[in-house]
Protein backbone atom coordinates (compact mmCIF):
# COMPACT_ATOMS: atom_id res chain seq x y z
CA UNK A 1 0.00 0.00 0.00
CA UNK A 2 1.41 2.99 -0.93
CA UNK A 3 2.24 5.58 1.93
CA UNK A 4 1.80 9.35 1.50
CA UNK A 5 3.90 11.73 3.36
CA UNK A 6 3.42 15.75 4.25
CA UNK A 7 5.66 16.53 1.82
CA UNK A 8 4.05 14.85 -1.32
CA UNK A 9 0.35 15.83 -0.45
CA UNK A 10 1.07 19.49 -0.30
CA UNK A 11 2.61 18.91 -4.03
CA UNK A 12 -0.81 17.19 -4.80
CA UNK A 13 -3.08 19.65 -3.52
CA UNK A 14 -1.39 22.67 -5.14
CA UNK A 15 -1.37 20.85 -8.67
CA UNK A 16 -5.13 20.48 -8.23
CA UNK A 17 -5.70 23.81 -7.22
CA UNK A 18 -3.94 24.72 -10.40
CA UNK A 19 -5.53 23.12 -12.41
CA UNK A 20 -8.97 24.73 -10.82
CA UNK A 21 -7.84 28.36 -12.05
CA UNK A 22 -7.05 27.09 -15.50
CA UNK A 23 -10.61 25.81 -15.80
CA UNK A 24 -11.64 28.85 -14.32
CA UNK A 25 -9.66 31.12 -16.54
CA UNK A 26 -11.01 29.04 -19.76
CA UNK A 27 -14.62 29.76 -18.35
CA UNK A 28 -14.43 33.25 -18.40
CA UNK A 29 -12.99 33.73 -22.30
CA UNK A 30 -15.43 34.92 -25.47
CA UNK A 31 -16.35 32.33 -27.43
CA UNK A 32 -15.89 33.37 -31.82
CA UNK A 33 -19.55 34.07 -31.66
CA UNK A 34 -19.69 36.84 -29.45
CA UNK A 35 -16.51 38.37 -30.77
CA UNK A 36 -18.56 38.54 -34.09
CA UNK A 37 -21.76 40.02 -32.56
CA UNK A 38 -19.65 42.56 -30.37
CA UNK A 39 -17.55 43.55 -34.14
CA UNK A 40 -21.46 43.68 -35.42
CA UNK A 41 -22.75 45.90 -32.95
CA UNK A 42 -19.54 48.15 -32.68
CA UNK A 43 -19.75 48.17 -36.77
CA UNK A 44 -23.41 49.57 -36.77
CA UNK A 45 -22.46 52.17 -34.10
CA UNK A 46 -19.93 53.79 -36.12
CA UNK A 47 -22.57 53.51 -39.33
CA UNK A 48 -24.64 55.71 -37.10
CA UNK A 49 -21.80 58.19 -36.07
CA UNK A 50 -20.74 58.43 -40.08
CA UNK A 51 -24.49 59.09 -40.69
CA UNK A 52 -24.83 61.84 -38.37
CA UNK A 53 -21.81 63.83 -38.29
CA UNK A 54 -22.32 65.20 -41.91
CA UNK A 55 -25.23 66.95 -40.32
CA UNK A 56 -23.31 67.80 -37.71
CA UNK A 57 -20.65 69.83 -38.88
CA UNK A 58 -23.28 71.56 -41.50
CA UNK A 59 -24.99 72.61 -39.02
CA UNK A 60 -21.95 74.16 -36.86
CA UNK A 61 -20.81 75.96 -40.64
CA UNK A 62 -24.48 77.33 -40.70
CA UNK A 63 -24.36 78.71 -37.07
CA UNK A 64 -20.86 80.45 -37.75
CA UNK A 65 -21.70 81.65 -41.21
CA UNK A 66 -24.79 83.46 -39.15
CA UNK A 67 -22.69 84.93 -37.08
CA UNK A 68 -20.49 86.01 -39.05
CA UNK A 69 -23.02 87.18 -41.57
CA UNK A 70 -24.75 89.51 -39.02
CA UNK A 71 -21.66 91.48 -38.57
CA UNK A 72 -21.18 91.38 -42.31
CA UNK A 73 -24.46 92.42 -42.94
CA UNK A 74 -23.84 95.83 -40.84
CA UNK A 75 -20.58 96.59 -42.63
CA UNK A 76 -23.13 96.18 -46.42
CA UNK A 77 -25.69 98.39 -44.15
CA UNK A 78 -22.92 101.31 -43.36
CA UNK A 79 -21.31 100.93 -47.27
CA UNK A 80 -24.76 101.54 -48.95
CA UNK A 81 -25.39 104.42 -46.32
CA UNK A 82 -22.15 106.35 -46.79
CA UNK A 83 -20.82 104.99 -50.28
CA UNK A 84 -19.52 108.21 -52.32
CA UNK A 85 -21.37 107.58 -55.62
CA UNK A 86 -24.42 106.44 -53.93
CA UNK A 87 -24.54 109.21 -51.81
CA UNK A 88 -24.02 111.88 -54.42
CA UNK A 89 -25.91 114.99 -54.63
CA UNK A 90 -28.66 115.21 -57.50
CA UNK A 91 -27.42 118.09 -60.33
CA UNK A 92 -29.51 120.87 -61.04
CA UNK A 93 -29.73 123.61 -62.94
CA UNK A 94 -31.17 127.70 -62.35
CA UNK A 95 -32.74 125.62 -59.08
CA UNK A 96 -34.73 122.80 -60.75
CA UNK A 97 -33.27 119.16 -62.05
CA UNK A 98 -31.56 118.91 -65.31
CA UNK A 99 -34.54 117.77 -67.40
CA UNK A 100 -34.02 115.17 -70.70
CA UNK A 101 -37.54 115.81 -71.45
CA UNK A 102 -41.08 114.48 -70.60
CA UNK A 103 -40.98 111.00 -70.40
CA UNK A 104 -37.34 110.24 -69.34
CA UNK A 105 -35.70 110.43 -66.14
CA UNK A 106 -33.88 113.54 -65.65
CA UNK A 107 -30.12 113.89 -66.45
CA UNK A 108 -29.62 115.38 -62.81
CA UNK A 109 -30.33 112.38 -60.61
CA UNK A 110 -27.54 111.38 -58.92
CA UNK A 111 -27.19 108.21 -55.94
CA UNK A 112 -29.94 106.50 -55.13
CA UNK A 113 -32.20 109.15 -56.66
CA UNK A 114 -31.45 107.40 -59.99
CA UNK A 115 -34.15 104.83 -58.89
CA UNK A 116 -36.44 106.75 -56.64
CA UNK A 117 -36.42 109.54 -59.37
CA UNK A 118 -37.34 107.17 -62.25
CA UNK A 119 -40.52 107.17 -62.77
CA UNK A 120 -40.48 103.48 -64.06
CA UNK A 121 -38.98 101.83 -60.73
CA UNK A 122 -41.19 99.67 -58.58
CA UNK A 123 -43.84 102.20 -59.55
CA UNK A 124 -46.41 100.15 -57.31
CA UNK A 125 -43.76 99.43 -53.94
CA UNK A 126 -43.28 95.97 -55.40
CA UNK A 127 -39.79 94.31 -54.77
CA UNK A 128 -38.08 95.01 -58.00
CA UNK A 129 -35.69 92.14 -59.16
CA UNK A 130 -32.52 92.73 -60.44
CA UNK A 131 -32.07 92.69 -64.15
CA UNK A 132 -29.43 89.94 -65.51
CA UNK A 133 -28.34 91.41 -68.76
CA UNK A 134 -24.96 91.20 -69.88
CA UNK A 135 -23.05 94.06 -71.21
CA UNK A 136 -25.31 97.34 -71.39
CA UNK A 137 -28.11 97.68 -69.05
CA UNK A 138 -31.64 98.49 -71.06
CA UNK A 139 -32.91 101.58 -70.25
CA UNK A 140 -35.58 101.36 -67.02
CA UNK A 141 -33.69 98.69 -65.59
CA UNK A 142 -33.28 100.17 -61.99
CA UNK A 143 -31.10 97.53 -60.88
CA UNK A 144 -29.12 95.51 -63.00
CA UNK A 145 -26.89 92.54 -62.77
CA UNK A 146 -24.09 91.21 -65.16
CA UNK A 147 -24.46 87.69 -65.00
CA UNK A 148 -20.26 86.93 -66.84
CA UNK A 149 -19.07 89.33 -64.49
CA UNK A 150 -21.23 89.78 -61.15
CA UNK A 151 -21.22 93.84 -61.36
CA UNK A 152 -24.23 95.52 -60.19
CA UNK A 153 -25.81 98.87 -61.43
CA UNK A 154 -27.92 101.06 -60.10
CA UNK A 155 -29.74 103.67 -62.51
CA UNK A 156 -30.06 103.47 -66.52
CA UNK A 157 -27.69 103.48 -69.80
CA UNK A 158 -28.17 106.49 -72.58
CA UNK A 159 -26.09 109.38 -72.96
CA UNK A 160 -25.86 111.45 -70.21
CA UNK A 161 -28.04 109.51 -67.75
CA UNK A 162 -26.42 108.73 -64.51
CA UNK A 163 -25.32 104.89 -63.70
CA UNK A 164 -23.67 103.60 -60.48
CA UNK A 165 -21.90 100.70 -60.76
CA UNK A 166 -20.91 98.41 -57.86
CA UNK A 167 -18.30 96.04 -58.87
CA UNK A 168 -17.99 92.43 -57.62
CA UNK A 169 -14.55 93.45 -56.18
CA UNK A 170 -16.95 95.77 -53.79
CA UNK A 171 -18.98 93.06 -52.82
CA UNK A 172 -16.41 90.34 -51.75
CA UNK A 173 -16.01 89.64 -48.03
CA UNK A 174 -13.22 89.93 -46.53
CA UNK A 175 -12.20 92.08 -50.01
CA UNK A 176 -9.83 90.41 -52.22
CA UNK A 177 -6.30 90.84 -52.20
CA UNK A 178 -6.06 91.47 -48.38
CA UNK A 179 -2.94 90.00 -46.67
CA UNK A 180 -3.23 86.23 -45.87
CA UNK A 181 -7.25 86.49 -46.05
CA UNK A 182 -9.09 85.07 -48.76
CA UNK A 183 -13.18 86.34 -49.61
CA UNK A 184 -15.43 84.28 -48.09
CA UNK A 185 -18.79 86.27 -48.55
CA UNK A 186 -20.67 87.53 -50.85
CA UNK A 187 -23.26 90.21 -50.81
CA UNK A 188 -26.10 91.31 -52.98
CA UNK A 189 -29.49 93.22 -53.07
CA UNK A 190 -32.56 94.08 -54.52
CA UNK A 191 -34.43 97.05 -54.19
CA UNK A 192 -38.51 99.13 -54.04
CA UNK A 193 -40.17 102.23 -53.63
CA UNK A 194 -41.72 103.19 -50.75
CA UNK A 195 -43.67 106.34 -51.19
CA UNK A 196 -43.35 109.19 -48.88
CA UNK A 197 -46.49 111.50 -50.18
CA UNK A 198 -44.39 114.78 -49.92
CA UNK A 199 -45.72 117.46 -51.73
CA UNK A 200 -43.50 119.04 -54.61
CA UNK A 201 -41.76 122.24 -54.71
CA UNK A 202 -44.55 125.78 -54.67
CA UNK A 203 -43.06 126.64 -57.90
CA UNK A 204 -43.97 123.64 -59.95
CA UNK A 205 -47.59 123.21 -58.50
CA UNK A 206 -49.27 125.60 -61.44
CA UNK A 207 -47.85 122.96 -63.81
CA UNK A 208 -49.15 119.25 -63.21
CA UNK A 209 -48.60 118.01 -66.48
CA UNK A 210 -44.46 119.07 -65.46
CA UNK A 211 -41.81 116.64 -65.81
CA UNK A 212 -39.72 118.14 -62.84
CA UNK A 213 -42.74 117.92 -60.57
CA UNK A 214 -43.57 114.15 -61.43
CA UNK A 215 -39.73 113.61 -60.63
CA UNK A 216 -39.99 115.60 -57.58
CA UNK A 217 -42.35 113.38 -56.25
CA UNK A 218 -41.35 110.44 -57.12
CA UNK A 219 -37.38 111.36 -55.71
CA UNK A 220 -39.04 112.16 -52.24
CA UNK A 221 -39.69 108.18 -52.10
CA UNK A 222 -37.38 106.25 -50.21
CA UNK A 223 -35.73 103.44 -51.49
CA UNK A 224 -35.46 99.87 -49.18
CA UNK A 225 -32.99 97.04 -50.23
CA UNK A 226 -33.25 93.60 -49.24
CA UNK A 227 -29.62 92.29 -48.68
CA UNK A 228 -28.98 89.14 -48.69
CA UNK A 229 -24.79 87.32 -47.55
CA UNK A 230 -24.28 84.51 -48.93
CA UNK A 231 -20.79 82.14 -48.42
CA UNK A 232 -18.87 81.63 -51.76
CA UNK A 233 -19.08 78.33 -53.61
CA UNK A 234 -16.98 75.51 -51.87
CA UNK A 235 -16.35 73.77 -55.73
CA UNK A 236 -14.72 76.96 -56.75
CA UNK A 237 -11.46 75.84 -57.60
CA UNK A 238 -8.10 77.70 -57.91
CA UNK A 239 -5.82 76.96 -60.31
CA UNK A 240 -1.96 76.50 -59.13
CA UNK A 241 0.00 79.43 -58.76
CA UNK A 242 -3.15 81.08 -58.43
CA UNK A 243 -5.32 82.86 -55.82
CA UNK A 244 -9.06 82.62 -55.41
CA UNK A 245 -9.37 86.35 -55.75
CA UNK A 246 -7.51 86.52 -58.75
CA UNK A 247 -9.87 83.47 -59.76
CA UNK A 248 -13.16 85.63 -58.88
CA UNK A 249 -12.34 89.08 -60.19
CA UNK A 250 -10.68 87.04 -63.64
CA UNK A 251 -6.93 88.76 -62.95
CA UNK A 252 -5.01 89.71 -66.04
CA UNK A 253 -3.54 86.98 -67.89
CA UNK A 254 -6.26 84.36 -66.76
CA UNK A 255 -7.49 81.98 -69.04
CA UNK A 256 -11.40 82.32 -69.79
CA UNK A 257 -11.72 78.66 -68.53
CA UNK A 258 -10.35 79.37 -65.25
CA UNK A 259 -12.37 82.01 -63.88
CA UNK A 260 -15.11 81.48 -61.49
CA UNK A 261 -17.72 83.33 -60.02
CA UNK A 262 -18.83 83.16 -56.51
CA UNK A 263 -22.06 81.92 -56.45
CA UNK A 264 -23.41 80.75 -59.88
CA UNK A 265 -26.73 78.87 -61.31
CA UNK A 266 -27.01 76.68 -64.29
CA UNK A 267 -29.23 77.00 -67.46
CA UNK A 268 -32.18 76.65 -66.00
CA UNK A 269 -31.68 78.07 -62.36
CA UNK A 270 -30.58 75.46 -60.39
CA UNK A 271 -26.84 76.21 -58.17
CA UNK A 272 -23.76 74.92 -59.39
CA UNK A 273 -21.83 74.97 -56.61
CA UNK A 274 -19.03 75.32 -58.22
CA UNK A 275 -18.60 78.99 -59.29
CA UNK A 276 -18.53 77.97 -63.15
CA UNK A 277 -20.09 80.00 -65.98
CA UNK A 278 -22.04 77.46 -68.24
CA UNK A 279 -24.09 78.91 -71.47
CA UNK A 280 -27.44 80.13 -70.32
CA UNK A 281 -26.46 80.53 -66.81
CA UNK A 282 -24.11 82.83 -64.71
CA UNK A 283 -23.97 84.76 -61.46
CA UNK A 284 -26.86 83.24 -59.07
CA UNK A 285 -29.23 86.48 -58.66
CA UNK A 286 -31.81 87.03 -55.74
CA UNK A 287 -34.74 85.08 -57.13
CA UNK A 288 -38.62 85.82 -56.53
CA UNK A 289 -40.70 82.72 -55.79
CA UNK A 290 -44.41 82.27 -55.60
CA UNK A 291 -45.95 80.57 -51.89
CA UNK A 292 -49.62 79.14 -51.11
CA UNK A 293 -51.27 79.02 -47.69
CA UNK A 294 -52.27 75.78 -45.63
CA UNK A 295 -55.82 76.10 -44.63
CA UNK A 296 -56.68 76.99 -40.89
CA UNK A 297 -59.10 73.91 -39.72
CA UNK A 298 -60.24 75.59 -36.61
CA UNK A 299 -61.35 78.61 -38.86
CA UNK A 300 -63.48 77.91 -41.98
CA UNK A 301 -61.89 80.24 -45.02
CA UNK A 302 -59.04 81.71 -43.19
CA UNK A 303 -55.58 80.68 -43.46
CA UNK A 304 -52.26 79.44 -41.29
CA UNK A 305 -49.81 82.14 -40.84
CA UNK A 306 -46.66 79.76 -39.93
CA UNK A 307 -47.63 77.71 -42.22
CA UNK A 308 -46.44 78.05 -46.42
CA UNK A 309 -45.81 75.78 -49.81
CA UNK A 310 -43.47 76.40 -52.25
CA UNK A 311 -44.29 77.47 -55.52
CA UNK A 312 -40.39 77.88 -56.53
CA UNK A 313 -40.10 77.58 -61.23
CA UNK A 314 -38.08 75.40 -62.13
CA UNK A 315 -39.84 72.63 -59.70
CA UNK A 316 -36.56 71.37 -58.77
CA UNK A 317 -35.56 74.67 -57.24
CA UNK A 318 -37.51 73.55 -54.54
CA UNK A 319 -35.24 71.43 -53.02
CA UNK A 320 -32.93 74.24 -52.39
CA UNK A 321 -35.94 76.36 -50.70
CA UNK A 322 -37.29 73.36 -48.81
CA UNK A 323 -34.68 73.51 -46.44
CA UNK A 324 -34.76 74.01 -42.40
CA UNK A 325 -32.43 77.40 -41.68
CA UNK A 326 -33.46 78.73 -45.24
CA UNK A 327 -34.72 82.66 -45.23
CA UNK A 328 -36.80 84.38 -47.14
CA UNK A 329 -37.81 87.66 -47.80
CA UNK A 330 -42.38 88.64 -47.88
CA UNK A 331 -43.81 91.45 -49.55
CA UNK A 332 -43.73 93.78 -46.21
CA UNK A 333 -39.94 93.20 -45.83
CA UNK A 334 -40.30 90.76 -43.16
CA UNK A 335 -37.52 88.19 -42.65
CA UNK A 336 -38.99 84.59 -42.25
CA UNK A 337 -36.54 81.49 -41.46
CA UNK A 338 -38.01 77.81 -42.26
CA UNK A 339 -37.68 76.16 -38.84
CA UNK A 340 -39.67 73.09 -39.66
CA UNK A 341 -40.45 71.22 -42.57
CA UNK A 342 -43.86 68.95 -42.98
CA UNK A 343 -45.02 66.16 -45.78
CA UNK A 344 -47.39 66.06 -47.69
CA UNK A 345 -49.05 68.79 -45.95
CA UNK A 346 -49.89 71.04 -49.26
CA UNK A 347 -51.50 70.06 -52.51
CA UNK A 348 -50.12 67.33 -54.50
CA UNK A 349 -48.39 65.89 -50.95
CA UNK A 350 -46.31 68.75 -51.01
CA UNK A 351 -44.12 69.77 -48.18
CA UNK A 352 -45.47 72.54 -45.97
CA UNK A 353 -42.75 75.24 -44.33
CA UNK A 354 -43.29 76.12 -40.53
CA UNK A 355 -41.90 79.29 -40.40
CA UNK A 356 -40.32 82.05 -38.19
CA UNK A 357 -41.80 84.89 -37.86
CA UNK A 358 -45.44 83.80 -38.65
CA UNK A 359 -46.74 85.76 -41.55
CA UNK A 360 -47.88 89.65 -40.27
CA UNK A 361 -51.95 89.94 -40.40
CA UNK A 362 -51.36 93.27 -41.93
CA UNK A 363 -49.84 91.12 -45.14
CA UNK A 364 -53.14 88.91 -44.95
CA UNK A 365 -55.52 91.24 -44.41
CA UNK A 366 -57.50 89.12 -42.49
CA UNK A 367 -59.34 87.55 -45.48
CA UNK A 368 -58.37 85.02 -48.08
CA UNK A 369 -55.66 86.23 -50.22
CA UNK A 370 -55.11 85.40 -53.74
CA UNK A 371 -52.49 82.98 -53.98
CA UNK A 372 -51.03 84.43 -56.93
CA UNK A 373 -49.93 87.87 -55.01
CA UNK A 374 -48.04 85.77 -52.23
CA UNK A 375 -44.35 86.02 -53.09
CA UNK A 376 -41.11 86.00 -51.19
CA UNK A 377 -37.50 87.45 -52.03
CA UNK A 378 -34.56 84.07 -51.79
CA UNK A 379 -31.82 82.64 -52.69
CA UNK A 380 -30.73 78.83 -53.88
CA UNK A 381 -28.10 79.18 -51.77
CA UNK A 382 -28.51 79.13 -47.77
CA UNK A 383 -27.82 82.49 -46.94
CA UNK A 384 -25.52 83.47 -44.08
CA UNK A 385 -27.80 86.61 -43.37
CA UNK A 386 -30.76 88.39 -44.27
CA UNK A 387 -31.68 91.83 -43.65
CA UNK A 388 -33.94 95.09 -44.84
CA UNK A 389 -33.07 98.20 -44.48
CA UNK A 390 -33.74 101.49 -45.74
CA UNK A 391 -30.85 103.45 -47.75
CA UNK A 392 -32.00 106.79 -48.64
CA UNK A 393 -35.07 108.72 -46.88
Amino acid sequence: MMKFNEKTTRKRSAFAMGRGRVRAWAGVGFSLIEVLISIFVLALGLLGIAAVFPAVVRQQRQATDTVQGISIQRSVEQFLGSHEKLRERNVTNAGGLISQGETSTPLGLRGWSVLSGDTTFSPTGRWTLANTVAGDLPVNSGVGLNPTTGAMYLGRTGTGLSVVEIPLADRLVPRPYSTGVEPRFVWDFVARRVPSGQTPPPANRNDPNSNELRVRAFDDDSVQVAIFVRRIDTGVRVPRGRTLSEVLLGAQGMQANERRLPVTVDAVGLPTFDGRVQTGGGYSPIRQMRYTLVPNEAVQGRYRTDLIVASPTPVAAGQYFNQIGQRFVDDLGIVHEVVEIIPDLGANDQPALRIDPPLSADLLGGRVVPVEQLTMLYTPQIPASVSVTVVKR
